[in-house]
């Protein structure tokens, strides 16, 4: 299947999932939902979210893992947060694309399971001019749904946001001239041994120079996508996300990454799915 990137929060490009999955076996209560486009100025650093919907008979959902799709392919439409809060997702954005655009903000939602947890680090250090990368791993008993990472500059952008092990990683660029503080979130909740789950890694994706590349990965058959991002094979500050978002229909995970440096650099999409 092929997705196309487009403003009316359906992500869409040119490039396709690897597989295509039978039908999918849900976890309890699975919902995906976005916010619709949300209008952005430039220059200017703006904030949404989208909050998950209780079921039909008032069982709370909470976020798996969400993320945002920029309409804009600009090399200067770029990611600054985005995290859980609650029953809600939130993000950050930067545009500095020299015109309005829109993005849109999504959460994978569903009922949670036992030990179901939303953690948050102590403030991490991101000196100014440098990249760092910091981590969030989930107690003991449960498993890695999903993650992210809120900055205290407006200006910070993510380069990769990716499950290791049973922990969320992210890779944060600050270009300013202050020091930026991480607050790297981890989605933890528990799955038996008779339950699906899996972390899927992706076939890696070579981003040109001064490109913005997508690079997708679908679940494996009969999983749905409760969480999933991307992990980038460069060091450089001019290298930031742009899109990170589950697919409308549940099947897999799409991002986009910006390249603004004048080498190619390899991407890797991952994608986390569960029944």
């Amino acid at each position: 299947m092929t997705f196309v990137k487009a403003s009316d929060g359906a992500l869409a490009s040119n490039f396709s999932l690897t597989n295509t999955p039978g039908p999918l076996t849900e976890p309890t209560g699975y919902l995906i939902v976005n916010s619709g486009p949300i209008s952005t100025l430039s220059p200017s650093n703006t904030t949404g979210s989208v909050t998950c919907p209780a079921t039909s008979t008032g069982a709370a959902r909470y976020p798996q893992d969400g993320g945002v799709s920029f309409q804009s392919h600009s090399l200067y439409a770029s990611v600054n947060s985005s995290y859980a809060t609650g029953t809600s997702w939130s993000v950050g954005i930067t545009n500095r694309t020299g015109a309005a655009t829109t993005f849109t903000v999504w959460a994978v939602c569903a009922v949670p399971n036992t030990g179901y947890v939303e953690l948050s680090s102590t403030g991490v250090p991101n000196a100014r001019g440098t990249q760092t990368e910091a981590s969030e791993a989930c107690p003991t008993g449960t498993k890695i749904i999903g993650g992210g990472v809120q900055n205290s500059l407006p200006y910070a952008t993510i380069y990769g946001s990716y499950p290791s092990g049973n922990a969320w990683v992210v890779h944060v660029d600050n270009p300013g001239t202050t020091a930026n503080t991480m607050y790297v979130s981890a989605v933890c909740t528990t799955y038996s041994g008779t339950t699906a789950y899996s972390v899927n890694e992706g076939s890696a994706v070579r981003a040109a120079p001064s490109s913005d590349t997508g690079a997708a990965i679908s679940c494996p058959s009969g999983q749905a996508a409760v969480g999933g991002g991307i992990s980038v094979g460069s060091l450089n500050t001019n290298v930031n996300l742009n899109s990170s978002a589950p697919t409308a229909t549940g099947l897999g995970w799409a991002n986009f990454e910006n390249n603004a440096t004048s080498t190619a650099v390899g991407l890797t999409p991952w994608v986390i799915c569960a029944a």
